[in-house]
């Protein structure tokens, strides 16, 4: 269904952020990501700005126990949800947007609100391409006209380690899609921790953190101006009338 949200963190970012993985036997820390949008020009509390342009706002944080920061984005998109979603759901369209996109399929439907995926993504060299297999838990909550995707990375029988690519051993996030006004645009924020896997230094990968959310932002508000949703997910999502704004539908 919305699998495609999971992956709007293409591994693009982890390739460029490969570096050493959490110490053998240590717990993954847990997601520090509020759940609740705050308003507009609100810095979150113990919250670094690290990028501000074109509406998009990108902060960053450390985790404890972890050399990997954690991140945060925070956009108005000039769409409705469901024009967003009907975006990230597309993934035969993920070369359109997201960086160095190689492989995303769908594993396994095990709901409506759940799915498992995989995905890879280019690399420059020398670094090896990376993949991960996640897993998404999707959330409505019409009252509050938002959508919330939580997601981490799973294993799939389908889809075992490959020796020419480096797999993923941490990924964690959090996406918030939330209807403004009238609905005809959203109020999008994004968190993520992950762990990439590799060998560039810890310092590199946590320095590049604010250039993935903020250009895979900027190609999302790009291709939500050019492109009308499929009539597919118009018709299965036609009767969320509560978010509002759907008629108007990308660049109108």
């Amino acid at each position: 269904m919305l699998s495609g949200l999971l992956t709007t963190l293409p591994l693009t970012l982890c390739l460029l952020l490969a570096a050493a993985s959490t110490p053998a036997g240590a717990a993954p820390p847990a997601l520090q990501v509020p759940r609740a949008l705050r308003p507009a020009g609100a810095a979150p509390p113990g919250w670094q700005e690290v990028a501000n342009e074109q509406g998009i706002v990108v902060y960053k944080r450390k985790v404890p126990e972890s050399r990997f920061v954690e991140f945060r984005a925070r956009a108005i998109l000039d769409a409705p949800v469901l024009s967003v979603l009907a975006v990230l759901d597309d993934t035969g369209g993920y070369s359109e947007w997201v960086p160095g996109n190689l492989e995303m399929k769908i594993l396994e439907k095990v709901s409506e609100t759940d799915e498992v995926f995989y995905q890879a993504t280019d690399a420059p060299w020398p670094a090896k391409s990376r993949d991960y297999v996640g897993r998404f838990q999707f959330q409505k909550d019409d009252g509050k006209r938002s959508v919330e995707i939580e997601f981490r990375n799973t294993s799939h029988s389908s889809a075992p380690v490959r020796g020419d690519r480096v797999r993923m051993p941490f990924v964690r996030g959090l996406w918030v899609l939330q209807a403004a006004g009238d609905g005809r645009s959203t109020r999008a924020e994004l968190g993520v921790h992950m762990d990439p896997g590799g060998w560039i230094p810890a310092w590199l990968a946590n320095w590049v953190t604010r250039y993935f959310p903020l250009d895979t932002l900027k190609n999302l508000q790009r291709v939500l101006r050019e492109k009308e949703p499929n009539a597919d997910f118009v018709r299965r999502y036609k009767g969320w009338k509560e978010f509002g704004g759907w008629e108007a539908g990308p660049g109108r």
